[in-house]
C-alpha cells in the first residue's frame, strides 16, 4: 500500500494501469534500455532466483526438477523444448514464462508488430524514427498480449508459422492479407514475444525445416528480395516424450535449434496433488453466486489419492488415466452434483461423502481400454476409490469419537443416502443423538454453524469410516446407499 492509499497496481505502470503514453527522447531520458526478450526474460530470473522465489508460481511439484532445469536454458538464452506425458502442465508451464517479461512494453505507437522504439526492425518504424526523431511516438503494451500460442497440426504450414507478410511496412495484423494474399505467421505477428508451439511433433518436416532455418538465421527474408526482418522472440513447444524419442519424428536440424530440453512429470507426492486440486480445480462458476459448493478438504484429499492410484494402475487407457485433469475433473463433478441436489432439496450446497457415489459413472466410459472388460474396469475403479475413502478415514477420524454415531446402528438403525438423498432427510433417519455437538467440534464444525449439509456429510464420513472398521454393513445400489450394523455387532 503507498502512503497516498492507492495499491501499486493501481499506479501507472502497475498491472492495471499502463504509464502515460510518450516520446521516444523521453524514454531515452529516463534511462530505458532495450533488450531481447531472451535476455528480458533472462534479468527477471535473475530476480527471481536471487531472492529464491519460484519463476512460474502456477506449476506445482516442479520446484526442485523442472523449473531449475527450466532456468538453466533460460539462462542459457535457448530455445526450450518441453516434453512429458498428457497432463503433466506443460502449457501451464510455458504460459507462466509471461510472468518472466517486463508488465509494459514501450513501442512504437501504430506498430502492429510491437516494435521498441529503440531498435525498429521494419522499414515503416525506420522511416517513423527518421522523420519524428526524438519525438516518435511511444505506447505501452502489457505483457499477456506477447505470449501467442498454436495447436501444430498436420496441416500447419509454412505461412501459418512464418509468413512474412509485409512485414516491412511493420503495420500488418496476424492473418490480414496483401493483394498477392500473403499472411503474416504466427512467430512475426508474435515479435517482441513469445512464441508457443504445441506438440510440435505434429509438424511437418518441410514445415520443421523451415522453422529451424528461421531458428537458426534469427530472421526471415522479406518477399523474394535480400531484405530480412529480424526476428525477436523466444520459441518454446511442447512434445510429447514417446514422439520425441521415436526415431524421424523431429528432423535433426530442427532438434537442434533447441539448446533447452526440460521433461516434465507427474506430481511426485500427495501433498503435490492435493496442491493442484485445491488451486486449479473450478468448483462453480466465478460469474455467479447461485449454488456454489462447498467443498471438504476431506473430500478433495479422497480424490487426490483415487486420481493417484488411477494413475498407478496398468488396467486403465493411459492417455486419459494419468492426466492430472482427471483429478481436477473429479473434484468439480463432486462439486456438481452438491449443487444439483441443493437445487432440488433448495439447500445449501455442501458436497457429503455420498456424491462420491457419482464419480465412478462419470469416468469409467473415459477411462476405458478398447476390448478390456468394462465390468471388471468398474469392480477396479470401485476398489481403488474404497481404498482412498478408507486411507482417508484411518487419517481423519483417528481422535474423532465415532461411537457416537455407531450406538445408533446397535439400536437397529438403517441409515439410507445418496448424492440426490437431502441432508435434513439423512439426519432425520438419525433422529435425536447424545453427544452430538461433541463430534461436530471434532470435525471443526462451530456451534452456530451446524447446517443439515456440514452435519450430514459429517455422518456419511464417519458412517464410511464404521463401514471400513467392519462395524457397519455397506451396501450400493446404484446411487443409493445403505448402512446396517453388522451380525456380529448387533448380536454382541
Amino acid at each position: 500500500m503507498d502512503p497516498y492509499g492507492l495499491e501499486e497496481e493501481d499506479m501507472p505502470g502497475g498491472p492495471r494501469v499502463p504509464p502515460g503514453k510518450t516520446t521516444l527522447g523521453a524514454l531515452r531520458g529516463s534511462g530505458h534500455r532495450y533488450h531481447s526478450v531472451p535476455t528480458e526474460i533472462r534479468e527477471h530470473l535473475v530476480a527471481q532466483v536471487s531472492m529464491r522465489q519460484s519463476s512460474i508460481p502456477e506449476v506445482i511439484g516442479f520446484g526442485h526438477t523442472v523449473l531449475p532445469e527450466l532456468e538453466r536454458a533460460l539462462f542459457a538464452l535457448h530455445d526450450v523444448l518441453v516434453i512429458g506425458d498428457r497432463g503433466q502442465g506443460r502449457t501451464t508451464l510455458l504460459r507462466g514464462l509471461e510472468h518472466l517479461l517486463d508488465v509494459w512494453l514501450p513501442v512504437i505507437e501504430g506498430s502492429q508488430l510491437h516494435e521498441h522504439p529503440m531498435h525498429p526492425q521494419s522499414r515503416w518504424a525506420e522511416e517513423m524514427i527518421a522523420e519524428h526523431g526524438d519525438d516518435t511516438p511511444v505506447d505501452w503494451i502489457k505483457r499477456d498480449i506477447r505470449i501467442g500460442e498454436i495447436r501444430v497440426t498436420a496441416d500447419t504450414t509454412v505461412d501459418d508459422l512464418l509468413g512474412t507478410g509485409l512485414l516491412d511496412t511493420g503495420r500488418l495484423a496476424p492473418g490480414q492479407q496483401d493483394d498477392g494474399g500473403a499472411e503474416t505467421g504466427l512467430i512475426p505477428a508474435m515479435n517482441r514475444g513469445v512464441v508457443i508451439l504445441d506438440d510440435l511433433g505434429s509438424m511437418p518436416p518441410r514445415v520443421q525445416a523451415a522453422l529451424a532455418a528461421a531458428m537458426s538465421d534469427r530472421s526471415l527474408r522479406i518477399g523474394h528480395g535480400s531484405q530480412r526482418f529480424e526476428l525477436d522472440v523466444l520459441i518454446v513447444a511442447i512434445m510429447d516424450r514417446a514422439d520425441y524419442h521415436e526415431y524421424g519424428r523431429l528432423i535433426p536440424a530442427l532438434r537442434d535449434r533447441f539448446g533447452g530440453v526440460v521433461a516434465t512429470h507427474y506430481p511426485p507426492s500427495l501433498a503435490h496433488e492435493l496442491e493442484i486440486l485445491r488451486r486449479r480445480t473450478t468448483v462453480g462458476p466465478k460469474d455467479s453466486n447461485l449454488f456454489i459448493p462447498q467443498l471438504p478438504t476431506h473430500l478433495v484429499e479422497i480424490i487426490a489419492r483415487f486420481a493417484r492410484s488411477i494413475r498407478e494402475s496398468s488396467s486403465f487407457d493411459p492417455e486419459s488415466s494419468a492426466s492430472v485433469r482427471l483429478g481436477m475433473d473429479m473434484v468439480e463433478h463432486l462439486g456438481g452434483s452438491s449443487a444439483r441436489r441443493s437445487s432440488e432439496h433448495h439447500e445449501p450446497a455442501i458436497t457429503r461423502p455420498s456424491d462420491l457415489a457419482t464419480l465412478i459413472p462419470a469416468i469409467a466410459d473415459r477411462l476405458h481400454v478398447p476390448d478390456a472388460d468394462p465390468v471388471a474396469e468398474r469392480t477396479e475403479l470401485q476398489s481403488l476409490l474404497a481404498s482412498a475413502v478408507a486411507q482417508v478415514c484411518r487419517t481423519k477420524l483417528a481422535e474423532v469419537e465415532v461411537d457416537i454415531i455407531a450406538a445408533r446402528f446397535v439400536e437397529g438403525l438403517t441409515l439410507t443416502t445418496g448424492p440426490d438423498v437431502a441432508s435434513a432427510k439423512v439426519l432425520e433417519q438419525l433422529g435425536t443423538i447424545p453427544r452430538l455437538a461433541t463430534l461436530l467440534k471434532q470435525f471443526g464444525i462451530r456451534d452456530g454453524a451446524e447446517t443439515p449439509g456440514l452435519v450430514a456429510g459429517a455422518i456419511e464420513l464417519v458412517v464410511e469410516s464404521l463401514a471400513v472398521a467392519h462395524q457397519l454393513e455397506r451396501t450400493q445400489d446404484g446411487l443409493t446407499i445403505s448402512y446396517r450394523a453388522t451380525s456380529s455387532v448387533t448380536t454382541s
